[in-house]
């Protein structure tokens, strides 16, 4: 069905397409019961800025005025807002100026009360080189290879620039944005010859990713907008029919920039970012309402990589990280997950305690060896279904026993 979806909509013409995304009426809703002015500064690469979504900003960084930050400014109903996000960006150009581009963190003031941190790592991995030669020709590798050391190696400054908002923010209520679903485990005329077990390595660095910018925001106490929970995540990936598209793949149909988000795309992750600082604030979290759905005579296909993915994103939403004191010992254990919890790597601050590859997925230490460390008990937990595989990261209080 969605192979005829793609040729329907090429014969319709790009030009169509793209006028039919412009006339998308904008869903984003504003937070219940929001009061008072809102000072918002968003931070990020091109998949903030919304290169090729028109119309474009002035003053260059490829920004769209229709990108995620300007219609949660516009729901919010900001009284003060500032797009620091810049196509290009690095972790670096928080700090030292990108081009023309003033540092992103001098943007941010004691005034400030909202700031979204990224997305921001793909451009210092160099993701989108990476993937248009998984597209073009082929690419392999392997959970734990130098790829992946390379995403886990972003951890320390991707905490330093959190601090960094908390520190010239501190009224400010933090939001850390992760990467999408880009690709299925499976094959699709828009991905070229790229195969399953590439489309699965491909996606598992940008999950990787977007795990270890969510453990950084658990650890700093910010929010964090997994735009992998989004309901209904599976059905917009760069397989879906054009107009059904949050990210686009080579082709971009005059709406968006080769494996960026599109119109469509952004105005989902606006509503995730809203719903993500709802939650943080305590407010009621509005439901999600899908900005450009699947024909009602087009039913989604149930099965295969799309069932998969949907199931561990469900089974992430049932585990649970538990830490009990009993006779000297410090206990820990990962309850739920639908028996597709695959691995639980246990930590406390920057000390590694076990990892756990088999059920149940416990671990038992004297406390006095571990209260003598500092910081937060986390599980990094891999949850796998078929040819999905993805990174959850979970995190508990201290127990009595570890003050």
């Amino acid at each position: 069905m969605r192979e005829g979806a793609v040729r329907r909509a090429t014969r319709l013409g790009r030009g169509w397409l793209a006028a039919a995304l412009l006339a998308t009426p904008l869903l984003v809703v504003p937070p219940s019961g929001a009061e008072g002015t809102e000072s918002y500064v968003a931070l990020g690469d091109s998949f903030v800025s919304g290169p090729g979504i028109l119309p474009q900003q002035e003053g260059g960084c490829s920004r769209s005025t229709r990108n995620f930050p300007s219609l949660v400014a516009a729901g919010l109903g900001a009284t003060a807002f500032t797009d620091a996000s810049c196509s290009g960006a690095k972790l670096s150009d928080l700090w030292v100026a990108q081009g023309t581009n003033a540092p992103q963190l001098d943007q941010i003031g004691p005034d400030t009360t909202l700031v979204t941190f990224g997305t921001l790592g793909g451009n210092d991995l160099g993701m989108v080189d990476f993937a248009v030669s998984c597209f073009m020709g082929t690419c392999s590798g392997e959970p734990g290879d130098a790829r992946h050391q390379a995403v886990e190696d972003l951890g320390d400054v991707i905490r330093a620039g959190i601090a960094e908002v908390k520190t010239r923010a501190p009224q400010a209520d933090i939001v850390v944005v992760g990467y999408s679903h880009y690709i299925p485990a499976t094959s699709c005329p828009a991905v070229g010859s790229i195969d399953a077990a590439e489309a699965t390595y491909f996606q598992g660095l940008i999950d990787h990713l977007s795990a270890v910018l969510q453990a950084a925001a658990i650890e700093a106490g910010a929010a964090f907008a997994n735009m992998n929970t989004i309901p209904g995540v599976a059905e917009h990936t760069v397989c879906a029919p054009p107009e059904q598209q949050w990210v686009r793949a080579i082709e971009t149909y005059n709406d968006g920039y080769p494996l960026h988000p599109s119109s469509c795309g952004m105005n989902a992750y606006a509503q995730q970012v809203m719903r993500a600082l709802q939650a943080h604030r305590g407010q009621p979290v509005d439901a999600f309402v899908d900005p450009c759905p699947a024909p009602l005579n087009e039913p989604v296909d149930p099965i295969g990589p799309d069932r998969d993915l949907d199931a561990v994103v469900h089974a992430e939403q049932t585990t649970r990280l538990r830490a009990r004191c009993t006779t000297g010992r410090v206990v820990l254990r990962v309850r739920g997950g639908e028996g597709l919890v695959r691995r639980a790597a246990f930590r406390i601050g920057d000390h590694r305690i076990k990892i756990d590859r088999e059920a149940p997925f416990t671990v038992r230490r004297p406390a006095r060896r571990l209260a003598s460390h500092r910081g937060k008990l986390r599980a990094r937990v891999t949850v796998a279904a078929g040819d999905v595989r993805r990174i959850h990261v979970l995190q508990v209080r201290r127990p009595r026993c570890l003050r």
